[in-house]
């Protein structure tokens, strides 16, 4: 049975689900404890004492927030884990209070259909241009 806690996972966890998803940006340690430390909310689920997957959410707490990180362990995806930690993050942010929010994210390819069974818009729209990204090195 999966649990889900509402707390970071591991620093090694999470360099580790990154290097499992083959994701391109190595995080220096130091940053990545930086990265862990200003993030709004974490959401990372366990099977036992195994971390299987997390989420993490971004922003300023109060009007805009971004779902970033949702990664599960490769011999775990198709179980409904990564779905459960969106429904969860998006209803950390839809708990905020009254009034407006957003949550955005940026989808990695194909991934698109994931996140619209959870309500998320593509962009380019009629209303808004494309996502847009600027790296440094």
């Amino acid at each position: 049975m999966i649990e889900y806690r509402y707390a970071p996972p591991a620093l090694e966890d999470w360099l580790d689900l990154r290097a499992e998803a083959s994701w391109s940006a190595i995080v220096p340690r130091s940053r990545a404890q930086a990265a862990m430390d200003g993030s709004w909310a974490w959401i990372s689920a366990y099977d036992g004492d195994d971390c299987v997957g997390m989420a993490r959410v971004v922003g300023d707490g109060a009007y805009m927030f971004y779902l970033q990180d949702v990664l599960v362990r490769g011999d775990r995806r198709g179980k409904g884990i990564g779905g459960e930690l969106v429904r969860l993050a998006v209803a950390l942010v839809s708990d905020r209070g009254s009034g407006s929010w957003q949550l955005g994210l940026m989808a990695a390819g194909g991934k698109e259909p994931f996140y619209e069974r959870f309500g998320f818009k593509r962009r380019p729209d009629d209303n808004h241009g494309a996502g847009m990204i600027l790296r440094g090195s």
